[in-house]
């Protein structure tokens, strides 16, 4: 057998004559000898392990979510223009089949399959978050406050269940946050770099939410600036939900930039997306918020769709304010700040502006400009309206 020297040794493997002497003296190298003062070491011996190294901690196994990783199918889904029901009649697993059925038919402003598939679904199944995530939405769209609040509820409830899981979490929080923000419950803060532990099949449906809250906040140029690198860095060929709400959002902010021409080129090319799969939603959604520019498309690309959309747009209007406005007189404190709903009071109370400012040692146009602001906020037309969010009735919840 072959031997070699300490200080060989050392050199092969890289480290200090001295270490390799130690190593010899607590016998930890295979086959080594001493030959009076000096170690013998095999020449094929392998350099033993650092002892001395701290082995890295084996992390815990990252906890598996019992819900899919993702709030919707179809944002993981790449539509071709009009092909939207081939593709989710193809979807081999039947729970994924009816959840992207309930979530296509709540695009074409059938409301009934997502309640349907709330009140037969548990927390057992693994579409339970997805489902909750559709049926907040068709619950609002149809007035029915009882419902959003459960699952507002019951969401609030899986956030503390699984609050070591953070990517979980963080898409319970999302499908929280698209409840609050689809009613203009105001956000304290929403940073998008919260959204990166998300899986990446639900991030585009966040950057949505995201531009939903910037739009409460008139952020119209942030929202042009995320949406126009959406679109330029993108290399798909078809689209999703997510992309036609994201569109949406971008002829929102342009149209409040002044820039009708684009924010018109916009809408129009949304709805050439997604009309021919009859997804009509969206934009009866947006009626309101895009002043007449939806009517206007329509009447000069779709005029067979307008009255379907104006119709739903009447409708869920008139649901969504009902459902925002139970919302607002049981949490009137999220809604307005301390100075606004000292001043809400007062004009509950049937203060004059003059009177409300001498109260409050003000002046005057500071006292009509809360008062302007407390109108944006609770959807209503006049000072008189404001009393029944102050005082609301006894049986202000839904029957």
């Amino acid at each position: 057998m072959d031997y070699i020297s300490v200080k060989e040794a050392a050199k092969k493997w890289g480290i200090n004559p001295r270490r390799v002497q130690e190593l010899c003296k607590k016998k930890r190298i295979d086959g080594v000898k001493r030959w009076g003062k000096t170690w013998m070491i095999p020449f094929d011996t392998q350099k033993p392990e650092d002892g001395r190294c701290k082995q890295p901690k084996q992390k815990p196994p990252k906890e598996t979510s019992p819900f899919l990783k993702h709030l919707f199918c179809m944002d993981t889904m790449q539509f071709q223009s009009g092909q939207a029901m081939q593709i989710i009649e193809s979807i081999s697993e039947t729970d994924i089949r009816q959840l992207a059925k309930a979530e296509f038919d709540y695009m074409r402003g059938s409301f009934e399959t997502a309640m349907l598939l709330y009140k037969a679904s548990s927390r057992s199944d693994r579409i339970w978050l997805s489902i909750l995530s559709v049926a907040q939405s068709a619950a609002i769209s149809t007035g029915n406050y009882r419902i959003y609040h459960d699952i507002q509820t019951e969401l609030a409830e899986l956030q503390d269940m699984f609050k070591d899981n953070q990517e979980l979490s963080a898409l319970i929080k999302l499908a929280m946050l698209i409840g609050k923000v689809s009613i203009y419950v105001p956000i304290l803060k929403m940073d998008l770099e919260e959204f990166k532990i998300l899986p990446v099949e639900t991030r585009r449906f966040a950057t949505y939410v995201y531009t939903k809250y910037l739009h409460m906040g008139n952020k119209d140029e942030k929202i042009c600036g995320i949406v126009e690198s959406f679109q330029l860095f993108s290399t798909q060929s078809g689209y999703s939900a997510s992309d036609i709400y994201l569109m949406l959002m971008y002829t929102a902010a342009l149209e409040r930039l002044g820039k009708r021409d684009l924010a018109k080129k916009q809408l129009v090319r949304a709805m050439q997306l997604a009309l021919p799969d009859g997804f009509i939603t969206p934009f009866a959604e947006h009626v309101t918020t895009l002043a007449g520019l939806v009517e206007n498309c329509l009447e000069q690309f779709f005029p067979s769709l307008y009255k379907p959309i104006i119709n739903q747009s009447q409708d869920t209007y008139k649901n969504w304010l009902q459902v925002h406005n139970i919302f607002t007189q049981n949490h009137l404190s999220l809604t307005l700040s301390v100075r606004e709903f000292q001043v809400a009071t007062l004009l509950a109370a049937g203060l004059s502006n003059a009177k409300i400012a001498n109260q409050m040692s003000c002046s005057v146009a500071n006292v009509k400009k809360i008062v302007s602001i407390i109108l944006n906020k609770l959807y209503v037309k006049n000072r008189y309206e404001v009393k029944k969010f102050v005082i609301p009735k006894e049986d202000s919840q839904e029957k």
